[in-house]
């Protein structure tokens, strides 16, 4: 027998504080945060623009160095009212007259200024995404003029809540990963941000080689690289058994990274832009020749069964691309090919 609860019954003070906890902080999803209004009619009555701005701002903590030079981590909402509290506090010190209606002024000034959806929005964002990307990833985000490709808001992008970075490393082990670590359970776009275990800042992308028909994915993301008494962040890629066609054009050896061959570099950057902007990709492959992974192009004999020349300069190679039904095909077939 199937039972269903009804939120709505809920005395208001208990159904507050589930609202309070859906509120997604730590990923900066915002436009999920916006979708909790809109849930149904009484949702959107009970939570009014001003309880949600007060709701938000309560959950919202940041940084700050105060005026005895301690740093403190609070909440934006007490944040703002200790401003109105020092501000208060100045104007009762000040010889000034009609201090009680300046304070009531001031404190409406102050609340006008901060409560609102402009700096609650702003101050979650600086905060907890951009300040958590790795400047090298945020060329991503940027338009290209010398190639005229066009970046991708990282706002904008979907949020993925996969947060395993055993996954994310490869060092799952093979089970997991043929099962392309059950990801479809967490995404539902062909390109989604989020955070893994570790608090580090990961870009997940799903893309299609359309000769071979298999689609892989691929994983960008921030990982500490330690050498002799020096720590620093690099972004590196992982993906299914190594087939990582925006990674692996960056496979080399680095001077400044002797041991570590997987530091991405402009030809993977400029690799994803195309793929964002659906531009011509093409299949990457090592090249034992050159010892170093090469970005190839299909080449069609005029007596294969293929588009026609129209359509052949405009084709696609590999392309963005999620279906869940076809990637989930890709991973039986994985299963099946390591079965036998």
């Amino acid at each position: 027998m199937n039972t269903y609860f009804n939120f709505n019954l809920l005395p208001w003070h208990i159904f507050e504080k589930i609202y309070y906890l859906s509120l997604n902080i730590d990923e900066c999803d915002i436009n999920n945060n916006l979708k909790l209004r809109l849930v149904c009619k009484y949702w959107n009555s009970m939570i009014t623009k001003h309880d949600f701005i007060n709701l938000y701002s309560k959950k919202l903590r940041i940084d700050y160095i105060n005026e005895e030079n301690e740093a403190k981590n609070i909440s934006i909402y007490k944040y703002i009212k200790d401003i109105v509290k020092e501000n208060k506090q100045i104007i009762c010190n000040s010889t000034t007259n009609n201090k009680q209606a300046k304070i009531v002024i001031d404190k409406f000034l102050t609340e006008k200024l901060y409560f609102n959806n402009d700096f609650i929005f702003n101050t979650h964002i600086n905060n907890y995404l951009y300040n958590k990307i790795h400047p090298d990833l945020l060329i991503l985000s940027h338009e290209i003029l010398n190639n005229n490709l066009n970046g991708i808001n990282v706002l904008n992008i979907p949020v993925c809540y996969f947060k395993s970075s055993k996954c994310i490393e490869n060092i799952c082990g093979e089970e997991c990963a043929n099962n392309y670590h059950g990801l479809l359970n967490y995404t539902n776009h062909y390109i989604s941000r989020g955070f893994d275990d570790k608090g580090r800042f990961y870009l997940l992308f799903f893309y299609k080689d359309f000769e071979k028909n298999r689609i892989f994915y691929e994983f960008i993301y921030t990982a500490e690289f330690k050498h002799t008494n020096i720590s620093f962040d690099v972004i590196t890629y992982s993906g299914y058994n190594n087939i990582c066609y925006i990674g692996n054009l960056s496979y080399k050896k680095d001077i400044m990274l002797p041991y570590f061959k997987r530091k991405l570099n402009s030809n993977s950057f400029d690799y994803a832009l195309r793929l964002i902007n659906f531009e011509k990709c093409g299949p990457v492959e090592y090249d034992f020749d050159t010892d170093k992974y090469i970005e190839y192009e299909y080449v069609y004999s005029d007596d294969e069964d293929h588009d026609s020349d129209d359509q052949s300069s405009t084709r696609l190679d590999v392309s963005l691309y999620f279906d869940k039904k076809e990637i989930q095909r890709n991973i039986n077939y994985n299963k099946y090919i390591n079965l036998h």
